[in-house]
């Protein structure tokens, strides 16, 4: 599998994109036609049940059924932003025979679909502090009369 960082974008960013991006309907070569509606639904739930590093073994069944939706629905999308290489595909066998997809969003290809660049929040700016070298300086008051205790 090819692998992606995951400090390309911050977990803010990747929201900001998953939001923004404008995705369009894709016609398949079986004559099947997926909605962007459904297409974002599926990335979307895609990256709910991604893990730590990103990857998500969530079977399309079980997004099916978080969507609210058929799994052939899960299956077109997922084909579908695979053409589109915006999710990456790989299938898993574990030690007892059993195929697992692993899907991983490839955000930097799903950044390019977006009408804005996400939004980078700056760190704080630190308060302003004299330099260390700086000369200290205070307001000298000439002295009044009353300071000095002189009186008429």
């Amino acid at each position: 599998m090819t692998q992606q960082l995951n400090f390309d974008f911050s977990r803010g960013e990747q929201l900001q994109i998953l939001d923004a991006a404008q995705l369009r309907s894709v016609k398949l070569t079986n004559s099947a036609t997926v909605s962007a509606r459904m297409l974002k639904a599926t990335l979307a739930k895609i990256d709910d049940y991604a893990r730590f590093d990103g990857e998500c073994f969530a079977s399309q069944a079980y997004i099916a059924n978080a969507i609210g939706c058929d799994t052939r629905s899960v299956k077109r999308a997922i084909a579908a932003l695979v053409r589109l290489s915006l999710i990456t595909c790989e299938m898993h066998r574990n030690r007892h025979g059993v195929v697992t997809n692993h899907y991983r969003i490839v955000w930097s290809e799903l950044a390019l679909l977006c009408t804005q660049p996400p939004v980078v929040a700056e760190p704080p700016a630190a308060p302003h502090q004299a330099p260390s070298n700086a000369i200290a300086t205070s307001t000298v008051r000439p002295k009044s009369r009353r300071d000095s205790g002189e009186h008429k």
